[in-house]
């Protein structure tokens, strides 16, 4: 069975509980998936999330 994919809030915990950074600075942070052929990226803008 597979896990279900995060989204933006999944994403967001992943970058403050496991790697302790801040997801509001300016830096694009990239996921890979468990196939390691799908990325997803997570990039903060001034009004919100943009989930690539």
């Amino acid at each position: 069975m597979r896990a279900p994919s995060k989204g933006i809030d999944g994403l967001i915990t992943v970058v403050q509980n496991q790697f302790k950074l801040d997801p509001y600075c300016s830096s694009l942070f990239l996921f890979c998936g468990t196939r390691k052929d799908r990325f997803k990226g997570l990039l903060w803008e001034n009004d919100g999330f943009l989930l690539l």
